[in-house]
């Protein structure tokens, strides 16, 4: 499962996984985990800091910088993060 490939994991991204395949194998597509990890990041990254948030995403995309599903649920929610905490 892609929760448990995740190094330095904060808990967050396997029940991202976890709530859509349970033990199964995973039949969803990066977009569905990826997308709900995204969503559960924005509701405690202020508790677990934005860097320890991003650290399981890096590690399981193995630093595909040019993936497009990793630019699109991480890249855009990062600049959005930082545009609200200067506000």
């Amino acid at each position: 499962m892609i929760g448990r490939k995740a190094y330095n994991d904060p808990g967050i991204f396997w029940n991202a996984d976890s709530k859509y395949t349970g033990l199964k194998d995973n039949n969803y597509t990066w977009r569905h985990i990826t997308t709900t990890y995204c969503e559960r990041m924005e509701k405690n990254v202020d508790r677990i800091g934005l860097v320890e948030c991003i650290k399981p995403l890096h590690n399981v995309f193995a630093g595909q910088g040019r993936n497009k599903e990793y630019k699109r649920c991480v890249d855009g929610r990062v600049n959005f993060w930082k545009k609200e905490k200067k506000r």
